[in-house]
């Protein structure tokens, strides 16, 4: 197994850029006299450069390329977050990466302590080769720092170690043919596979047996086709069902609840859920967020571009603490975003001066 370990060097924040590439010299600053028209906050990005000379670390890299700057990633294709810890699947090196908030054992990034003045200490790693992987569709890592990863062309789900050590596999010849999201229930000890090929979701048990499924295809109540992304939110499953152009909600145990969100998008390639039970639904087509809340559209976030809060092909999303963690995969990033909570925005909507507390303005390196 390679791993690379070094000091971040890109991370572009509000107010400070930490970069020699000119192409990431953006600035995440919005105007004092700006009115509040949205719940999400362009924050930060992670754009996947290491500096491969300025630590010492990568001196051989340097040598051999006579280029300083290392990139780990360069099309994102799924990301998943716990804790400080931000995991990133890259579709154009086929690895498997790690990105750490703090590393000084910091308690997050929005409140770094003038112990190394103002600065966090961030780093980002390589931590595999995904040679066992022939086509990542999903990543889900659970509060142990698990990673279970959908392999859709591989027809497989494969669990891997928090060092990037492949520990199981999950596999079913009759029931798991182009698995393309993945999510865990720790307490029910069940695994929830989507099926973009079967149109159902296979229920998996901690050993890798099949216990049951839910949904089948068709264009029915409780009927998908063609799967493309599902989340888990409060007790139940909340499924992207592409062709029908609908989002469905089952229980735990395969019930059908309900649907929403019908045809109000055209792509809809990840969804995530925050902690208000508000849903966050991609649009790869149209490169925005969908936001609902109770089955209604609260608004649409996000156009194609290079900007903050801009996109081009996003391809997953990820909610934690607070913030939205968008892989932006034509732009080669991962996009961090603030979410307000819907009694702050409310509050604060269409007013001037309400720029929240901003992270820390030296540059992270």
């Amino acid at each position: 197994m390679m791993r690379i370990s070094t000091t971040l060097f890109i991370l572009l924040v509000t107010g400070c850029v930490s970069t020699t590439n000119q192409a990431n010299r953006q600035l995440y600053d919005s105007p004092s006299n700006a009115s509040l028209t949205s719940r999400l906050i362009p924050w930060t990005t992670i754009a996947g450069y290491m500096n491969a000379s300025s630590t010492g670390k990568n001196l051989a890299y340097t040598i051999v390329t006579g280029d300083s700057e290392l990139r780990l990633f360069k099309k994102p294709v799924g990301v998943s977050v716990n804790g400080d810890d931000v995991f990133i699947i890259d579709g154009h090196t086929g690895s498997l990466n790690k990105f750490s908030w703090n590393t000084e054992g910091h308690d997050s990034f929005e409140h770094i302590s003038d112990e190394h003045d103002g600065r966090s200490h961030p780093a980002l790693d390589r931590l595999t080769f995904l040679s066992d992987i022939m086509n990542p569709t999903d990543i889900y890592v659970t509060a142990e720092n698990d990673i279970y990863i959908s392999d859709g062309n591989g027809q497989k789900v494969v669990r891997y170690t928090e060092d990037g050590e492949m520990e199981q596999i999950f596999k079913s010849k009759k029931h798991l043919n182009h698995p393309v999201a993945v999510t865990v229930d720790r307490r029910l000890e069940r695994i929830f596979v989507a099926d973009g090929f079967f149109d159902h979701v296979i229920v998996f048990n901690s050993e890798g047996k099949p216990v049951y499924r839910m949904g089948r295809r068709g264009n029915g109540a409780g009927e998908f086709r063609n799967i493309r992304s599902m989340i888990q939110g409060r007790m139940a499953l909340y499924i992207i069902d592409g062709m029908n152009r609908r989002i469905q909600v089952f229980g735990l145990d395969g019930t059908y609840l309900s649907t929403f969100a019908k045809d109000l998008f055209n792509d809809g390639a990840a969804i995530t859920v925050d902690d208000e039970n508000r849903f966050y639904v991609i649009d790869r087509l149209e490169h925005n967020i969908l936001v609902f809340r109770k089955g209604e559209l609260l608004e649409t976030f996000g156009t194609r571009g290079k900007g903050p809060g801009e996109f081009d092909s996003p391809s997953d999303i990820w909610f934690s603490d607070g913030f939205l963690y968008v892989a932006d995969t034509n732009n080669g990033r991962i996009q961090v975003i603030k979410v307000l909570s819907e009694k702050t925005f409310q509050s604060l909507r269409g007013k001037q001066s309400w720029l929240p507390p901003q992270p820390n303005t030296n540059s992270i390196m």
